[in-house]
């Protein structure tokens, strides 16, 4: 097949939605011939990676112009998006028009509650990997500063309301089909789109890059590491608290904190009126590869987040 994929997030050598926008395009062009839409930002990284790409991924770069100067980061991020997505569909008409698709993909963002436009294409449209329907319980909200709290009462009024955005409704109306990335989300969604939606998980990696050496036995001391960006659900306040009780009950360990956020302050302060600041790390964000090497010299890998889309 001629598969035309929207992915402004796509890039490799990073995690998040932009590594699974560059894992998805690597496999899909394996079997079909895939045209990947997505946004110049990504345009340094993808054209400076290493490894071999199949002949068959055609990777296109756009911005509308108004936007061009923007950095993107997490304070622009949403206005570029939006930005992208009101003409990237004129440019996947244009050039649908010179290879005539026989499939469109929107992949990136992938959040129940964004509309996309590519629909508009016309051709057969699939939307998703779809995330966003998970909530985080209440009662593991306590632990977070008063804005995280916000934050996560705000995501959860925005799921309800969602749905009178202009052109979400019409999103799923012209979809073939909607993947959605967990069953949560499936449940948010109406039941007039649930029954042409399929749940698959979203997020991959490439094999071997973490080595598959286990480490020596640990004689009790354990090495413990959690990585990724220091949010309130992500829950790492939760894995200091449980840290602090595996001390207490003479367990033996050290705690290494991989990230940046703006969690860092609340977290060190925890740890310290916990008292175990001297058995917790934090290390600032690492390349992909760094992090990888670093995998192995721990005994467990932490993951506390209260509402990510991984099943």
């Amino acid at each position: 097949m001629k598969i035309l994929l929207s992915v402004f997030a796509c890039s490799p050598a990073i995690g998040s939605e932009a590594g699974g926008g560059w894992n998805y395009a690597i496999q899909l062009s394996r079997d079909h011939e895939v045209w990947a839409l997505t946004d110049i930002s990504r345009r340094a990284a993808i054209e400076s990676f290493a490894g071999p790409l199949p002949p068959t991924l055609h990777i296109l770069y756009y911005r509308p112009w108004l936007l061009r100067r923007l950095s993107l980061n997490s304070k622009t991020a949403h206005l570029i998006y939006q930005g992208w997505q009101l003409g990237a569909w004129r440019v996947g008409r244009a050039l649908d028009a010179q290879h005539n698709f026989d499939l469109c993909w929107h992949l990136t963002y992938g959040v129940f509650r964004q509309p996309s436009w590519m629909w508009k294409v016309g051709k057969p449209f699939v939307f998703g990997p779809i995330g966003g329907g998970e909530r985080a319980p209440v009662r593991l909200r306590v632990g977070m500063p008063f804005s995280e709290k916000l934050r996560e009462l705000t995501r959860d009024i925005v799921n309800v309301v969602s749905w009178w955005l202009p052109g979400l409704r019409a999103t799923y109306r012209h979809a073939a089909l909607v993947i959605a990335r967990t069953e949560d989300t499936l449940r948010i969604l109406p039941a007039w789109v649930q029954h042409k939606t399929a749940v698959q998980q979203e997020i991959g990696g490439y094999p071997a890059r973490v080595s598959p050496e286990a480490r020596p036995g640990h004689s009790g001391h354990l090495k413990i590491l959690f990585a990724g960006r220091l949010l309130g659900w992500k829950g790492v306040h939760l894995a200091i608290q449980a840290f602090a009780q595996l001390l207490q009950n003479k367990g033996k360990g050290d705690f290494t904190i991989i990230g940046k956020g703006p969690m860092e302050a609340p977290l060190r302060k925890l740890a310290m009126r916990l008292g175990i600041t001297a058995k917790i790390s934090f290390v600032s964000h690492l390349p992909q590869d760094e992090l990888f090497r670093r995998y192995p010299n721990f005994d467990v890998l932490l993951f506390p987040s209260l509402h990510d889309c991984v099943r």
